[in-house]
């Protein structure tokens, strides 16, 4: 190893020690994890609180209400008025009353102590209940009731060479995103390092030692490192809570630009090339700035090295 990269590397390995500290990383990757569970648990609350329980009179064997939605059947067995009277004392939200009637297959009742919030959503349901008591009263096989309640094919078909989902553009704002704060971190650390560093005196005193070029690679190399490391806690968060979110019943489907391994060398050199890029102009800015407070570049040019320092 020649003295350039030996220096450098030094100089590298002491900034990336000194802005990335591994046991505030643990803290604050736990404090993430924490508020995840904590916000997962809280929407899980909510969706449980907000179920809807309702008693069903009368209603055919095969009526159900959907697994994922508010709706749900009471238990117990009990009669009519018995159930009317658990809606009158809050202990369930309401009954549905299901009776024939001269113009359709059945009919239903409603009866809640007020008008709910949820009605359209038992509106849908005993609309497609409805339908299919129609057509079975109308004889109809079930393959043809199949296909008429299967759902149009739809094949789409672009006329511009651009087969981008929205799925794969979020991804890649995220992956931009990524890059401006990792790059944003980057800049924090270019400013209290560098011209910090400037202020205090201390730059005269290493470049006396090391020639400057390899003080502000070392740097760059270092600061970069300790951003990037920042940001790979954040996204090991986002890893962790992911999979806990598939495993507690929520669907995120993962884009076709995650499904191809193919595309993974490109993101990364896309953000380690944007992330290093930035970098390198905030160190720039960095390096002519005396006081980023108080004192401008032009300010400072006029007053010479004797009032802020030297310059990179």
């Amino acid at each position: 190893m020649n003295k350039w990269l030996q220096t450098t590397y030094t100089v590298a390995k002491w900034e990336f020690q000194r802005y990335f500290k591994l046991k505030d990383q643990i803290i604050g990757f736990l404090s993430l994890l924490i508020g995840a569970a904590v916000g997962i648990g809280a929407v899980r609350l909510s969706q449980s609180a907000s179920k809807v329980e309702l008693a069903v009179v009368g209603a055919s064997s095969t009526f159900a209400f959907p697994e994922k939605g508010r709706l749900k059947h009471a238990g117990g067995d009990h009669c009519e008025q018995e159930w009317r009277d658990l809606v009158e004392a809050h202990k369930i939200d309401g009954l549905l009353l299901f009776y024939e009637s001269s113009d359709a297959p059945w009919s239903t009742e409603l009866i809640v102590r007020q008008e709910p919030t949820w009605l359209e959503e038992l509106r849908h349901i005993l609309q497609n209940e409805r339908m299919l008591c129609q057509m079975q009263a109308a004889n109809i096989a079930p393959t043809t009731l199949e296909k008429i309640l299967a759902p149009a094919d739809i094949k789409i078909v672009t006329v511009a060479n651009r087969g981008i989902s929205k799925m794969d553009q979020l991804v890649a704002y995220c992956l931009l995103g990524a890059m401006l704060i990792t790059s944003w971190i980057g800049l924090a650390y270019m400013m209290t390092g560098i011209t910090g560093e400037k202020q205090q005196r201390v730059t005269e005193q290493i470049v006396s030692a090391i020639r400057p070029q390899m003080w502000i690679d070392g740097k760059l190399i270092g600061i970069t490192g300790a951003a990037i490391g920042s940001m790979a806690f954040l996204f090991g968060t986002f890893l962790i809570c992911l999979p806990c979110a598939w495993l507690l019943g929520y669907d995120f489907p993962l884009p076709g630009s995650l499904q191809r391994w193919d595309y993974i060398p490109l993101f990364v050199a896309f953000y380690f090339g944007g992330v290093l890029f930035w970098n390198c102009f905030y160190a720039g800015v960095a390096s002519v700035i005396n006081d980023p407070n108080t004192s401008s570049r032009t300010r400072s040019s006029s007053r010479g090295p004797a009032s802020g320092g030297v310059r990179y």
